[in-house]
This record gives structure tokens, C-alpha cells and sequence, in this order.
């Protein structure tokens, strides 16, 4: 959606922020959780759900 208004910054920093989320969630999950896939997967999802919060948020601030 962003992109298409023409703004690229935007979904670049919640991606970049999901993205993070993601590897630490991984490391957390996998190596000191033992969860395997399973955790790897949880991390996925979460990072995803923060990623459309955030995006959420942003729309929300912009149109203020």
C-alpha cells in the first residue's frame, strides 16, 4: 500500500524491524527453547504480526 502512494521508506523500516524480530526470535526460540521448527515458525508469525502493527501504526500517525 505504502509503495504504491509512492513511499518506500516506510515499509522498509517495518520490514527491516520485522526482520529482527524474526533472528532474534529464531535464536530465542530454537536455541534456548528447543522448539525447532515449531519455534522457528512462532518467530515467523510474531515478526509478520509485529510487521502489520507497525505498518498499522504508521498509516494511522500519517494520516493525522
Amino acid at each position: 500500500m505504502f509503495r504504491g502512494l509512492g513511499d518506500s521508506k516506510t515499509p522498509l523500516i517495518a520490514v527491516g524491524i520485522a526482520c529482527l524480530f524474526n533472528i532474534l526470535g529464531d535464536l530465542v526460540f530454537v536455541a534456548v527453547f528447543h522448539f525447532g521448527a515449531s519455534g522457528a515458525a512462532l518467530a515467523t508469525v510474531m515478526a509478520q504480526l509485529i510487521s502489520v502493527i507497525i505498518s498499522f501504526k504508521m498509516q494511522h500517525n500519517r494520516q493525522k
